[in-house]
């Protein structure tokens, strides 16, 4: 099937706006989902993001105009981890879940598949999601996905392979998780909007909870503020039973977030400091995020720089993290078990770093996971507290710039863990409090570095109070539309 349209025109639609161009009846889902298929095979030699571009897309039928979504014959990708579709392999990364198909349609992919967005593939992922780094080894050699800004960077992870995607043009947006920043650093290190929602605001896999696992949520990235929204009250519905948290009901249209603003001013904390880390944050990160803080104040907001100890525990937050993060790592012993292979056998399907992280889970004990148990509930009321003073709170995505591809963060390539996991605990001190204690946390575009690459910012929030970050990110967007949906120099229409 030939272009539905030239690759600059392309680039100039949001998924809303092409959406709008299927409901005007200009195109249709199938000419959009095979445009997308082939802007994949252009870019990806460049950027390994795809695993697979299914051969029998689902084109939506046609609804009744009075259900019509507004993201109605949209491509995206499923990330490899996370809600899935039955029928449709889900690797997450790594050998032994290699070959796997999902038996089932979660919630989340169910919502979107009803809202007639279209499902053409399936991108990449690091070994079960466990870093910000996506390469992998499992398909018979090591796959590195790369940012569409400087290839030799990571594309980030764990949702890196559709931060790649959405980055380079080949979709508007895309399925993405977060259970550390998996969401936001993909979005911070491909220049892309992309909102870690409140704990139960959206469905979790089948099979899954929020008790069993707390820090996890599916979510998207994408290139507008206003593809975000409206994918988020797409998304955000679940099915009786579906939930062992359901914050669902009456959710305001975050769209409208956008266009009207907070209508008020806002108090801003800003904070670039450590957060239980031994290091600074970069100090072009630092100031970028300082600049943000310097547009919201112009705009009219009350912007104040806060110390870390009147923001939260980050000893106590960095150490339950830590022990439920490492720890849940041992359930892949159950999950062996029940494919009827031995610890010694598993151990060989892992790859190095998760193998290392797997053995640092069998020193975890019940007390040290009480202990984690206990701190939460403190560190999450610290933060309830502090939003009461605060409206939002801006801080970096990462605390580093963009790092390496297949570089120091890479779950490949063997390396002392206990090093390597302080050296993630620090690049993520950011993001993670966020999955720990279930608060809303959206990253930003915010520029680019002095070499070009680009630099995320977060937007905090109280407990289900996605409207306020989506009108504050509506305001940015509006004060500095150079750090939005900007073209990198990997991209649909450019000779590779």
């Amino acid at each position: 099937m030939p272009n539905v349209m030239s690759w600059d025109e392309w680039w100039s639609y949001d998924a809303t706006a092409l959406a709008e161009l299927v409901e005007s009846g200009k195109v249709t889902p199938a000419e959009l989902a095979a445009q997308a298929a082939e802007g994949a095979r252009l870019v990806d030699p460049r950027l390994d993001a795809v695993l697979e571009l299914f051969d029998d897309v689902a084109i939506p039928p046609a609804p009744e105009e009075q259900v019509r979504s507004a993201l109605h014959g949209v491509p995206f990708f499923m990330k490899d981890l996370g809600a899935r579709l039955a029928g449709r392999k889900q690797e997450q990364g790594t050998a032994f879940h290699a070959g796997e198909v999902s038996p089932v349609t979660d919630p989340f992919a169910q919502n979107l598949v009803d809202a007639g967005m279209v499902p053409i593939g399936r991108s990449t992922v690091p070994p079960f999601g466990y870093t910000l780094d996506t390469t992998t080894t499992y398909r018979g050699r090591t796959a590195v996905t790369r940012t569409p800004w400087h290839p030799e960077r990571t594309a980030g992870g764990s949702s890196g392979g559709s931060g790649a995607l959405v980055a380079a043009g080949v979709v508007p947006i895309s399925h993405a998780t977060d259970g550390g920043g998996s969401i936001r650093f993909p979005g911070a290190f491909n220049a892309l909007v992309g909102m870690k929602a409140s704990r139960g605001r959206m469905a979790r896999r089948t099979g899954q909870n929020e008790f069993v696992n707390h820090v996890s949520v599916d979510g998207f990235v994408s290139r507008t503020v206003r593809d975000s929204a409206t994918a988020f009250n797409i998304a955000a519905s679940i099915p009786p039973g579906a939930a062992f948290i359901q914050a669902t009901d009456d959710v305001p249209h975050m769209a409208h977030a956008i266009t009207r603003g907070p209508g008020r001013q806002l108090r801003v904390a800003l904070s670039t400091g450590r957060w239980g880390a031994d290091s600074a944050c970069d100090a072009q990160v630092a100031e970028r995020v300082r600049e943000a803080g310097r547009v919201l104040q112009g705009i009219g907001h009350a912007v104040e720089e806060v110390a870390d100890e009147d923001i939260n525990d980050f000893e106590a937050l960095r150490s339950a993290f830590r022990t439920t993060w490492v720890g849940n790592t041992h359930r892949l012993l159950i999950e062996a078990d029940a494919a009827g292979l031995s610890r010694d056998a598993l151990l060989a399907k892992l790859e190095p770093m998760v193998r290392a992280q797997f053995l640092a889970a069998e020193r975890i004990d019940k007390f040290d996971i009480w202990r984690a148990m206990a701190k939460n509930p403190v560190t999450t009321r610290r933060f309830g507290e502090f939003f009461e003073r605060y409206d939002v709170l801006v801080t970096p995505t990462a605390a580093e710039r963009v790092p390496l591809a297949n570089g120091p963060y890479s779950l490949v390539n063997e390396q002392p863990f206990e090093p390597w996991f302080d050296a993630l605990m620090s690049i993520i001190r950011y993001t993670y409090p966020a999955n720990e204690c279930g608060y809303p946390s959206m990253t930003l575009p915010a520029g680019l570095d002095a070499d070009g690459a680009p630099i995320g910012m977060l937007v905090n929030g109280s407990f289900m109070d996605e409207w306020t970050l989506f009108a504050v990110a509506g305001e940015l967007e509006r004060a500095r539309p150079d750090w939005y949906n900007q073209k990198p120099p990997v991209r649909v229409g450019v000779p590779t």
